[in-house]
């Protein structure tokens, strides 16, 4: 075998073609991947492209200024658990195209009143 047959010969790894198995197993996640999320609120919907390892107090801050409302006045909520700014998408477990709703912040709250404090007059 001459040099120059020697360095076309195909090793045993590059005959080997992928199985079936292999081509269907999903791709890992890489760390840091990008994903987009949806805050909703008032009927709007702002999309936001974040890290899954991000804390979300950015993306509620930006979310707040987009909306026109006051930093702090919003509550986030995903899959029915408030999220909080020290949250990670990578810690809800939250996949691209997931969806957060806001909410303004009830401030206040139910006052009973005793039957003598209402006026039944009419």
């Amino acid at each position: 075998m001459s040099s120059r047959e020697s360095s076309t010969a195909r090793s045993p790894k590059q005959d080997k073609k992928p199985r079936l198995e292999d081509l269907q197993q999903p791709a890992p996640s890489q760390k840091g991947a990008k994903m987009t999320l949806k805050v909703v609120f008032n009927k709007q919907d702002l999309a936001f492209s974040v890290r899954e390892s991000t804390g979300f107090a950015k993306l509620f801050r930006g979310a707040e200024k987009n909306f026109g409302v006051d930093q702090g006045a919003l509550r986030f909520v995903y899959d029915g658990v408030r999220v909080r700014d020290e949250d990670t998408p990578g810690s809800l477990g939250m996949e691209d195209g997931d969806e957060i709703s806001a909410f303004v912040e009830q401030q206040g709250g139910y006052r009973s009143q005793q039957l003598s404090d209402i006026s039944l007059y009419m």
